[in-house]
């Protein structure tokens, strides 16, 4: 395992999402294609955060490793929230990109890639 990522959406915009098998299906495609919410954008923070217990009998690390912590708000073309996410990367499996330009529209100002190792 690389990662461990926890997603809560709100139940009134997507009826039935419990029913689908997303470990087959993109989360977003879902939200877009069946439910017309199209994700536009997050919000989102990094740090370096100590694998906790559960954490660590997940992805195969001793409690206390050190783990990389994604979270954040995605929202939708009308800016309102449609997801709360946290993931939970490995620390010595990932690497985190970030490519932003001065001057950017908000549209266009930051990239983020994550690559495994």
């Amino acid at each position: 395992p690389l990662l461990l990522e926890t997603v809560h959406v709100p139940t009134s915009l997507f009826p039935g999402l419990e029913r689908e098998n997303l470990a087959q299906l993109s989360l977003y495609r879902l939200m877009r294609d069946v439910h017309g919410v199209k994700p536009a954008g997050a919000r989102q923070t990094l740090e370096s955060v100590p694998a906790n217990d559960y954490e660590g009998k997940l992805l195969g690390v001793q409690p206390g490793t050190p783990m990389i912590l994604l979270q954040g708000v995605t929202v939708d073309q009308d800016d309102q929230p449609i997801e709360c996410f946290k993931a939970i990367y490995r620390g010595d499996r990932f690497e985190i990109a970030f490519d932003s330009r001065p001057g950017a529209t908000r549209e266009s100002a930051a990239h983020l890639s994550v690559v495994m190792r």
